[in-house]
C-alpha cells in the first residue's frame, strides 16, 4: 500500500476519531461539573420535544448557506481561470474543509479546493484561494472591532476585566485590529502592491508566475467579495444566536450579536487546528457571553453544536468527495 494512502487512512480512520472522541469526553467532562446541571439539561430536553427544535432545523440549513455562499466566492474567482459551476465550487470548497480539520489554521483548505480544478490550473488557483480568505479576514476584523467598540461602551472596564478583556487586551485588540484592518484593506485592493512585495523575498520568486494572476482582480469583484463575505459573516453569527435561544441563553440579538463578532475576531488571531478549535471556542464564548447570561452549559452546547454543524459535517461529506475524485490511487 503507498504511503500517502496509509497516511490519509491514518488521519482519516484513525487519528480524527480517536481526536474527536477525546475532545467530545474533555466536553462532557467540563459540563458535568457546570452547577445546576440536571435543572439545565432539563430546559434543553423541553427545548427539543417543543417548538424549539425549529431553531435547530434553522442552524442545519443556514449550515449549508454559510457553505454555499463561500462556494460563490470560490466559482466567482476560479472563472477567471476556467468556468465551474455553482455544484463543483460546492464540492471544492468542502473537499478543502475536510483536508484543513487537521491543519493549523485551516492552511489545508488550499490544497482541497484545487482538486476539482484542471491540472495545469491547480497552482494559480492556490493563489486566488488567498483573496477569499483574506476577504472573509476583512470583515471579521471589521466587525470585531466595531463588537470590541460596543462593549467599552456597554460595560465599565472593570467588568470587562473581569470577563478577559483586561485593558490592555482591549486596547490592543481595538487598536491592534483598526491598524491591521487598514493595513489588509489596503493591500486587499492593492493587490499589484503585494505582488511588488512578494518579489522581493528571493524564496517567492519562482512563485511569481502563479502569484502573477492576482493581477487580473479589480475593485469590483473585490467589493462583491467582500459583502459576499458580510453576508457569510451574518450567516454565521445567526447560527450563534439561533442555538442561544434554542438552549436558553437569555440574550439579544443585538448583545449577541456583538459579542460573537468579538469572538470571531479573538479565534481568528489565535494559532489552532479545527479539530482542536472546539475548546478554545468555549472557553472564549463562555467568558464573553456571561457579560449577559449565567447559562453556560447552554453557551458551551452551543460551541460545540456549531463545531459539529458547521465543521466536522462538512468535513465529512468532503472526504466522501475527495475518494470520489479518486485523488489517491492504487499502485
Amino acid at each position: 500500500m503507498p504511503v500517502n494512502r496509509k497516511l490519509k487512512i491514518f488521519l482519516n480512520y484513525f487519528l480524527g476519531p480517536v481526536v474527536l472522541f477525546w475532545v467530545a469526553f474533555s466536553i462532557y467532562t467540563r459540563i458535568s461539573r457546570q452547577p445546576n446541571l440536571p435543572q439545565a439539561w432539563h430546559q434543553i430536553q423541553n427545548s427539543l420535544d417543543g417548538q424549539r427544535y425549529w431553531f435547530l432545523v434553522a442552524v442545519l440549513v443556514l449550515m449549508f448557506v454559510n457553505w454555499g455562499i463561500e462556494a460563490r466566492k470560490w466559482q466567482l474567482l476560479v472563472g477567471q481561470l476556467e468556468p465551474i459551476s455553482l455544484q463543483r465550487a460546492y464540492f471544492s470548497v468542502l473537499s478543502g474543509v475536510s483536508i484543513s480539520i487537521n491543519t493549523p489554521n485551516r492552511i489545508g483548505e488550499y490544497g482541497g479546493r484545487i482538486l476539482h480544478l484542471k491540472p495545469e490550473n491547480r497552482l494559480k488557483a492556490i493563489s486566488l484561494n488567498m483573496i477569499t480568505s483574506v476577504s472573509q479576514l476583512i470583515l471579521t476584523l471589521v466587525m470585531g472591532v466595531s463588537g470590541i467598540v460596543v462593549l467599552l461602551v456597554s460595560f465599565p472596564k472593570h467588568v470587562l476585566g473581569a470577563h478577559g478583556l483586561t485593558p490592555f487586551w482591549t486596547t490592543s485588540l481595538l487598536y491592534g485590529g483598526i491598524a491591521f484592518s487598514v493595513m489588509t484593506i489596503v493591500l486587499y485592493f492593492k493587490v499589484s502592491w503585494l505582488m511588488r512585495i512578494l518579489e522581493t523575498i528571493p524564496g517567492l520568486k519562482a512563485l511569481k508566475p502563479y502569484l502573477k494572476v492576482l493581477d487580473h482582480y479589480e475593485w469590483p469583484l473585490l467589493l462583491e467579495m467582500l459583502i459576499l463575505s458580510f453576508f457569510r459573516f451574518v450567516v454565521f453569527i445567526s447560527q450563534y444566536l439561533l442555538l442561544y435561544k434554542l438552549l436558553y441563553v437569555e440574550v439579544s440579538w443585538w448583545q449577541g450579536f456583538w459579542v460573537m463578532s468579538v469572538v470571531m475576531l479573538i479565534l481568528a488571531i489565535i494559532p489552532t487546528i479545527t479539530i482542536a478549535e472546539v475548546g478554545v471556542r468555549m472557553e472564549i464564548s463562555r467568558a464573553l457571553m456571561q457579560l449577559y447570561s449565567p447559562n453556560v452549559v447552554g453557551v458551551d452546547l452551543a460551541s460545540f453544536l456549531i463545531w459539529i454543524i458547521n465543521l466536522i459535517i462538512p468535513a465529512l461529506i468532503g472526504s466522501v468527495l475527495i475518494f470520489r475524485i479518486k485523488i489517491i490511487r492504487d499502485q
